[in-house]
């Protein structure tokens, strides 16, 4: 076996060490932390804390919110998770909310939570609220929302080219 010389990176860091993996053969090992490294590890680790606030503080209200914290579920299902979220979404006006039907055609809600801060946009969580069931919830980064709405323009596109068209007259059997 060729022996070659070790390029470590850092792969994971703690308060008082890092540990360095050499990318081509996987050897890692740990080393502690010079004072300064220490330093400027806290002060990110406050800026990153700081950050995180911001871009979870709706999710997290709404989870305290909606979720029942011993089960991480819903506390409510069907027209009362709805009139919860949009009771959520008056008090918290970045929330925005949108009507759709659920699988028994039945009005339901769905409520898009941005992550976000004044200058960055993380994501967004999609809650649907269907009447009749549970609600369901994921997530969407920018990639992802991204190909959604062209998709969603695809459809909207098709829609107002077919509204455009001439409708076809009923026939109607003599009697």
């Amino acid at each position: 076996m060729v022996k070659h010389r070790h390029v470590f990176r850092v792969c994971s860091v703690t308060n008082t060490a890092k540990e360095l993996r050499c990318d081509e053969c996987g050897h890692s090992k740990t080393i502690p932390m010079t004072a300064s490294e220490r330093r400027r590890w806290k002060a990110h680790r406050r800026t990153m804390d700081v950050r995180s606030n911001q871009l979870h503080r709706l999710e997290w209200a709404y989870r305290k919110e909606l979720y029942d914290g011993d089960t991480d579920q819903f506390k409510t299902s069907g027209i009362t998770a709805m009139d919860a979220m949009e009771r959520f979404a008056d008090k918290h006006p970045a929330v925005l909310m949108c009507g759709c039907d659920d699988r028994m055609s039945m009005s339901s809600r769905i409520a898009l939570i941005p992550h976000r801060t004044e200058t960055e946009y993380w994501g967004t969580t999609v809650v649907v609220l269907p009447q009749c069931g549970e609600p369901v919830e994921f997530f969407l980064y920018p990639e992802s929302l991204s190909r959604l709405l062209e998709a969603l323009e695809i459809l909207d596109i098709e829609t107002k080219l077919k509204q455009a068209l001439p409708k076809p007259v009923p026939y109607f059997p003599k009697p």
